[in-house]
């Protein structure tokens, strides 16, 4: 919740930044139409009243105003549609009218906008390149606040990926320059309030107040102010001021700006996150999140959050850690994606500025053919002709030099694609040679462990009359198999991380197929444990993959015999509420799994007792067969005699001939 609190401060406060009053000569009509603008701007109706307020300014000659009007409607996709290419469109037409008009601040403005587009969809590299041209650009017109504008970016990158320390560091450039320079177009309110979040972000309360204050101080409009008091709220919330923040939320509530909604249910949220109304607070983060305040990672980790300490809600909260764990992993795949999709941008930039300067060279060349041209009709002027030719001459070099520089990038160019496919084909190389050797291990080392535990059966049933010599046997028997389990165990893992997602699919009678598994375990089991079996009473057939299903069976039952000393173990089959999944459960009476450990026993090479017999596989695979059926595998917290293993998958009826 930190972390994106300052996103959501620097955001929100974003728009202010174009702010204009009267105190800035600007007609009080068109004042009133720019307040409508700043009410409506995250409404679709802010188009129609920021053209009004174009034409309107554009009759008065009022160019500021003007600009002010197009960043309104830029602001929509920045906000509200999130759409890079109507964002890009809109700062192009801004940029065009504020280099037009002479208008830098509105030029950098949007330039900043756009980046920070960039930045909230985690496309770092794109962001960066486009700073280094705006900084660029400041720095050869010496235009302070592009600089400034720059830091700011800075301060943003570093804020989504989570290092505070750096993006403190990159506002206090912003707010040194600002405060130097005396800079009107930054909105100082607006810099303090971001200022303050990142400090009370870092726990640095006593050097975050004097910033809130100093927020206050600066305020120019209403939407500033409800900044710098929801600010003050999430201040009194790290310091359990419970008064002073119910007398905040109400002054929030009595401003009633229609675009701001969303941002007085966070303020509520800090109130009922301090007085530890965890309940409350859970469902202003559904409210929040249902109004685009929050991203969905940040939702369900402050949800999980909340509900594991509401009585009750224990399940619920799992069920939200394990939506973020999966949505992390999506998040990291997305990222993984995103780089390379910003490595091919880079890629076609770079063609693309190839291309170009194939043009200005083809385009140079016709130049100087047309200047020979013009050089052999004016012969009879030599003096002419002279000093043409000179010129010709140097401007070849030139066009000599770069063409060799050219030559030069375009091989450097060449030669990193070239490493690129080397690197690919390594890659697939040692994926191939990886699929090779686990087909040679099942084949190389099964065969010689299966002759072992061959023979060694047959010693045993020469030894069968001397005792001692019959033990040693049975203890190689034993190993044997236990390291022939382990290397079927590591086998099968590897081949479920390989394994195709189209599934070849057959007819399966469950019951029937439960019945032989459990068959199979009755001499495995201990003394006095019972076998019991509760079958499905539809059991139509059934299109699945029956390998899979056998090995989450037995891999469950297998667990439940080796844990259960005494008891019973007990497989039900049943189909779910909704018709749509077969749920299975193994249930025991054995030694039970911890609740810290209900996740971790899915690891690979984990066990609960390390004094017990097994690989530490068996979980692992039996979790991964279940995903590849379209299901999955988890402990049941409620059970407390022993341990019950919840299996679901997808129910698909075989169709009837």
């Amino acid at each position: 919740m930190k972390k994106i609190l300052y996103l959501l401060i620097f955001l929100f406060g974003g728009c202010p930044l174009l702010a204009q009053n009267n105190q800035f000569d600007m007609d009080s009509t068109l004042y009133v139409y720019y307040q409508k603008c700043e009410d409506l701007g995250r409404t679709s109706q802010v188009f129609s009243v920021a053209d009004t307020l174009f034409r309107m300014a554009e009759k008065v000659g009022d160019k500021r105003t003007q600009a002010a009007a197009l960043c309104h409607k830029a602001n929509y996709y920045y906000y509200v549609e999130q759409n890079m290419d109507s964002l890009e469109k809109y700062t192009k037409i801004v940029r065009d009218f504020a280099k037009k008009t002479g208008q830098p601040k509105y030029y950098y403005w949007i330039w900043g906008r756009y980046i920070d587009a960039y930045i909230n969809a985690r496309q770092f590299n794109l962001a960066l390149l486009e700073l280094k041209e705006m900084q660029k650009e400041a720095t050869e017109e010496d235009y302070i606040p592009g600089l400034i504008s720059g830091y700011k970016q800075m301060m943003l990158i570093y804020n989504v990926r989570n290092n505070s320390v750096l993006a403190h560091e990159y506002m206090k450039k912003v707010i040194g320059l600002t405060e130097q320079y005396n800079i009107e177009d930054f909105n100082l309110s607006i810099l303090y309030s971001n200022m303050a979040g990142i400090l009370i972000g870092l726990d640095e309360l006593d050097e975050a107040f004097p910033y809130i204050e100093k927020a206050y101080k600066a305020v120019k409009i209403p939407s500033q102010l409800f900044t710098a008091k929801k600010m003050e709220v999430y201040y009194w919330s790290k310091r359990k001021d419970e008064k002073r923040m119910l007398s905040l939320l109400k002054e929030i509530e009595a401003m009633d700006i229609p675009s701001r909604k969303n941002d007085v249910r966070q303020a509520w949220n800090y109130y009922y996150l301090a007085v530890r109304n965890y309940r409350e607070a859970s469902n202003l983060y559904d409210s929040i999140y249902k109004y685009k305040g929050l991203t969905k990672r940040h939702y369900l980790q402050g949800k999980a959050n909340s509900l594991k300490y509401v009585p009750g809600k224990e399940k619920e909260a799992i069920e939200c850690y394990d939506a973020l764990v999966a949505l992390q992993d999506s998040l990291n795949g997305a990222d993984a994606q995103t780089s390379l999709a910003e490595f091919a941008t880079l890629m076609d930039v770079s063609r693309l500025n190839k291309e170009n300067s194939s043009l200005e060279l083809a385009v140079s060349q016709q130049k100087l053919r047309s200047i020979y041209i013009f050089l052999i009709g004016l012969c009879v002027f030599f003096a002419a002709t002279g000093i043409f030719t000179i010129k010709v001459l140097r401007l070849n070099r030139k066009l000599r030099a770069s063409e060799a520089n050219l030559l030069k990038k375009n091989y450097a160019l060449t030669e990193a694609e070239k490493v690129i496919v080397k690197e690919k084909e390594r890659a697939e190389s040692a994926s191939r040679m990886k699929s090779a050797f686990i087909q040679n291990m099942s084949h190389e080392i099964r065969t010689p462990l299966n002759s072992i535990v061959g023979f060694s059966q047959v010693l045993a049933e020469e030894l069968k009359g001397q005792e001692e010599m019959n033990t040693y046997a049975q203890i190689i028997i034993e190993n044997s198999n236990n390291l022939l389990k382990l290397v079927s165990d590591v086998i099968e893992l590897s081949s479920l991380d390989t394994m195709d997602k189209d599934l070849q699919k057959n007819p399966v009678l469950l019951n029937e197929l439960c019945f032989v598994i459990m068959e199979r375990l009755k001499s495995t089991l201990k003394p006095g444990v019972e076998l019991h079996f509760t079958a499905w009473e539809d059991d139509y057939p059934i299109l699945t993959n029956e390998a899979l299903l056998v090995t989450v069976l037995s891999n469950l039952l297998h667990n439940a015999v080796k844990f259960t000393s005494q008891g019973s173990i007990s497989l039900e089959c049943r189909l779910s509420a909704d018709a749509r999944q077969i749920e299975i459960s193994v249930t025991d009476t054995g030694i039970g799994i911890p609740d810290d450990k209900r996740e971790w026993i899915f690891e690979r090479f984990t066990k609960v007792d390390e004094f017990t017999q097994g690989t530490g596989l068996g979980l692992a695979i039996s979790r991964l067969a279940a995903r590849h059926l379209g299901g999955n595998i988890k402990v049941d917290p409620e059970y407390k005699n022993g341990c019950r293993m919840c299996f679901s998958f997808l129910a698909e009826r075989c169709p009837e001939n």
